[in-house]
């Protein structure tokens, strides 16, 4: 994706649900579910988690040094460096495009060294160990 490429449309509804071998089952607005590893998935929900919105409506910006550290707790627990963290978004990214969504819904701030998921959300985020 060229950087000076237009951003994409923000997705408006986001759904990840852990499975009981760590592997994460989403839903983009109105996708098919489809797999991510345990630590795509925790990404995933971190840099989609609705803390915050900004004036347009939009999830807030996660700090790079926030990101790392919520990697380290919980699912998937496990600390990265920013190199690590870096591919991990890659691979997000990567694996976005392969299912046919924009690479760029995964967002990198970089003068504010910070990250999101390009969410507007039009009702709360759901995550959860139940079904989608």
């Amino acid at each position: 994706m060229p950087r000076n490429a237009p951003p994409p449309e923000p997705a408006w509804a986001v759904a990840i649900t852990f499975k009981h071998d760590g592997s994460a089952s989403v839903r983009i607005n109105h996708s098919q579910p489809f797999e991510l590893t345990s630590k795509l998935g925790r990404l995933l929900e971190i840099l989609a988690a609705d803390s915050e919105r900004t004036g347009d409506g939009t999830i807030a910006w996660k700090p790079v040094d926030f990101v790392r550290e919520a990697m380290a707790e919980g699912r998937a627990a496990s600390p990265l460096s920013k190199h690590a963290l870096h591919q991990l978004v890659h691979r997000l990214r990567k694996k976005l495009a392969r299912l046919g969504f924009h690479p760029g819904l995964i967002q990198h701030h970089r003068s504010k060294q910070a990250l999101r998921f390009a969410l507007r959300p039009s009702y709360p985020i759901l995550s959860g160990k139940e079904g989608l």
